[in-house]
C-alpha cells in the first residue's frame, strides 16, 4: 500500500504483523482502526512513516514497534497504549518528528532507543508506570522536546549522552531511588533550564558536562 491514496484502514483482528513500509508515504491516511481483540504483535520499520494519522491506540499484545514506524507523522498528536500492554521494545526514531503532547511509557519497556522521541517539539509530559522496568535511556532519546519536568523510575541504570539535550523547558528532574548503580553520561541534560534536581541514593557516576550550557539551579 506504499504511497496509496487511502484515508482510513481497518486492521483485521487476526493480523499478527504489519510489515516494513506497509503504509509508508500514504499521505492521505488519517485514521487507523485496530480492534480491541487484535492479535497484532509486531509493527515493522517505517510501517506508517510519512502518513497523516492523528491518533492511534496500540493494542495489548503488540510487543515490538520497530525503527521509524511513525517517523515524520506530523499530524500525530495522541498515542495510547492499552491497559496491560505487553510492549517490550520501541525502536530508534519510532515517534521522531511527530506532534505528540504526552506519552505514558508501558511497564515492560527496558530501553528507550536512540532518538525515539527526537524533535517531538510539542511533547510536554512523559510518565512511567509504577512497576517500570526501564534501564537505559539512549543518546538523544528526547532531544529537542518541550518537557517541563520528569520523574525517572528506580529501575534506571543509565542516562546516555545527550539523552535530554536541548530540552529548553526542562526545569525539574527527579530520580527515584533504586538498587543498581546509576550512570549519567556527559551532556545528558545539556542546554536545559533545570531549577530543581533530585539525585538518587544509587547514583554511581555523574560525568563531566552533564549540564553543559544549562541554566542550572
Amino acid at each position: 500500500f506504499m504511497s496509496a491514496a487511502i484515508e482510513l484502514i481497518k486492521i483485521p483482528s487476526s493480523l499478527e504483523k504489519i510489515c516494513d513500509y506497509a503504509f509508508c508515504k500514504c499521505k492521505n491516511l488519517r485514521q487507523i482502526i485496530i480492534p480491541v481483540d487484535s492479535k497484532l504483535q509486531i509493527i515493522e520499520k517505517e510501517a506508517f512513516s510519512y502518513t497523516s494519522i492523528e491518533s492511534i491506540i496500540i493494542p495489548q499484545h503488540v510487543k515490538r514497534i520497530e525503527n521509524s514506524v511513525f517517523r515524520y507523522c506530523y499530524q500525530l498528536r495522541r498515542i495510547e497504549f492499552s491497559n496491560n500492554s505487553e510492549l517490550q521494545f520501541i525502536g530508534e526514531y519510532a515517534f521522531a518528528f511527530t506532534n505528540i503532547e504526552n506519552i505514558n511509557i508501558p511497564p515492560h519497556i527496558t530501553k528507550i532507543c536512540r532518538e525515539t522521541f527526537s524533535s517531538c517539539s510539542y511533547l510536554q509530559k512523559i510518565e512511567f508506570a509504577q512497576n517500570s522496568e526501564l534501564q537505559i535511556i539512549e543518546n538523544n532519546a528526547f532531544l529537542h522536546t518541550s518537557i517541563k519536568e520528569i520523574t525517572l523510575p528506580s529501575s534506571l541504570t543509565k542516562v546516555c549522552e545527550c539523552a535530554f539535550e536541548r530540552c529548553s523547558r526542562l526545569k525539574k528532574i527527579v530520580f527515584l531511588n533504586g538498587d543498581k548503580p546509576l550512570i549519567i553520561e556527559k551532556l545528558a541534560f545539556c542546554e536545559s533550564i533545570v531549577e530543581s534536581i533530585s539525585f538518587p541514593s544509587n547514583l554511581y557516576e555523574l560525568q563531566n558536562g552533564c549540564f553543559d550550557k544549562a541554566s542550572i539551579l
